[in-house]
């Protein structure tokens, strides 16, 4: 479906989804521009709402006719929480690939002499021998 979608040229674009963002900022940028101005154009005006997360709720509860929420409107996008998901993401990397592999050769090589007759039975079984 991602393929379908990435490589589908919409009406009023040059290139589709994929390669546009391979060309590089300038071509996903006119995709992007080519693609709105195209839905402007296709969609009748009172059935289509323009905004910025950053308006908040106001613009969108009154194309909907419904009442602000008292709660602040989501932002998941901002640079702070991206910069505490890629945080995230590098810890967990660290501990996955980095701290848990070396607790285990640690582990096996102090407790190598515990461990090798459990390793031998354990070759026995597999193994056959």
């Amino acid at each position: 479906m991602q393929d379908i979608i990435g490589s589908t040229i919409p009406d009023g674009c040059d290139v589709g989804f994929h390669e546009a963002i391979e060309r590089g900022p300038e071509a996903a940028e006119k995709f992007f521009k080519d693609w709105e101005a195209e839905v402007r154009r296709v969609v009748p005006a009172e059935k289509l709402l323009v905004a910025s997360a950053k308006e908040g709720w106001a613009p969108l509860c009154k194309f909907l006719g419904l009442p602000i929420p008292e709660n602040d409107y989501p932002r998941v996008n901002d640079t702070a929480s991206i910069k505490r998901m890629i945080r995230s993401v590098k810890i967990l990397n660290g501990v996955v690939f980095y701290i848990i592999p070396t607790s285990i050769a640690v582990g096996i090589y102090v407790f190598r002499a515990e461990l090798a007759p459990v390793a031998q039975t354990l070759l026995q079984t597999v193994m056959g021998l």
